[in-house]
């Protein structure tokens, strides 16, 4: 149910892009390639990294065209719509995690927090956003709502084609499928999953690297190349997220200030695997905050994840207050 803090979101959104107080905004890449006159199978060979950013938004430059609208506008309302989406299916998951249990006050939260995200980013921010969240929240719905279903593979080749906006997003979502099959891998080895539900799961994971293999890889060879390749490009590609803190104080950081900051991380997520559902979904979260220091959207994401560790200790609370003395 879309509560009706969604639906104030959606018009404060709606406002900003109608005043022109915000508009988001096409990048160049992708505005070059269709002044350029450029189709999308035109342009796409194995050396192109720009073939799915232009997939994905050439239909909003064709409508534009077609109406004799300005480009950035369309995306811009396409942007509010989405949001609305994001919202929606946040919000339904999170009911789906806790069993219909779900604290308006909370989804409230999240909905003021994601606006306050999308007046912020630019243009890829919302469309990288709405992928993580289409994936993730498959990736619930097949953990402990109803395993996975013939629309799942669709649904995270839709969700990775969103992330694939930006590198580090789509470099994210990537290795937190690659997690959660590793995790389900160990569940069926100690008997925790069947043979059959692992199955399922590879399968409808599996057709994710399949179809974006190319992609991925010429994401992570163009950005190493970027910053002069190596083992030392990994660490220059830090200074784009939280990572240029480490990158720039670690080396002189004091001893006891590290393992300060290690210890309050360790017993958070010792914590959290004392209380909460999925230890697969602890690993999502720690995953998705790891990819952060590289890039402040991809930092971002990771806010999906932790909303729904923090539903479900939400309806832990909630469980507790209903149970009798």
């Amino acid at each position: 149910m879309v509560r009706y803090t969604n639906w104030v979101g959606f018009a404060i959104l709606l406002i900003l892009v109608f005043t022109d107080t915000k508009t988001f905004y096409l990048w160049n890449q992708v505005t070059y390639l269709w002044e350029s006159n450029f189709t999308p199978f035109q342009i796409y060979s194995g050396e192109e990294a720009h073939f799915l950013r232009y997939l994905l938004t050439y239909p909003i430059f064709y409508i534009s065209d077609f109406f004799d609208l300005n480009y950035d506008f369309v995306f811009s309302l396409i942007i509010c719509f989405l949001f609305l989406l994001n919202i929606f299916l946040l919000s339904m998951t999170m009911a789906q995690q806790n069993k219909g249990f779900i604290n308006n006050y909370f989804v409230s939260g999240i909905t003021v927090f994601f606006l306050i995200l999308y007046s912020l980013s630019n243009g890829r921010g919302p469309l990288a956003l709405f992928g993580y969240t289409i994936i993730i929240c498959e990736l619930i719905r097949i953990e402990c709502v109803r395993g996975a279903k013939f629309k799942s593979p669709i649904l995270f080749l839709i969700g990775m084609l969103f992330c694939s906006v930006t590198t580090g997003v789509m470099l994210s979502a990537t290795l937190v499928l690659f997690t959660f099959i590793a995790l389900s891998l160990f569940s069926f080895l100690i008997g925790r999953l069947t043979l059959s539900k692992f199955v399922e799961r590879l399968a409808v994971i599996s057709l994710v690297p399949i179809v974006f293999y190319e992609a991925i890889i010429i994401a992570i060879r163009k950005n190493l190349d970027f910053y002069d390749g190596g083992i030392n490009a990994a660490f220059k590609m830090l200074n784009h997220g939280y990572g240029a803190f480490v990158y720039n104080h670690l080396p002189t950081m004091s001893g006891e200030i590290f393992i300060a900051v290690t210890i309050v991380i360790f017993f958070f997520f010792a914590l959290l695997s004392v209380l909460c559902f999925s230890k697969s979904f602890q690993a999502i979260a720690l995953v998705s905050l790891i990819c952060g220091a590289y890039g402040n959207t991809t930092f971002a994401v990771a806010i999906v994840p932790i909303s729904f560790l923090i539903n479900h200790l939400i309806g832990i609370l909630q469980t507790d207050q209903n149970t009798p003395a």
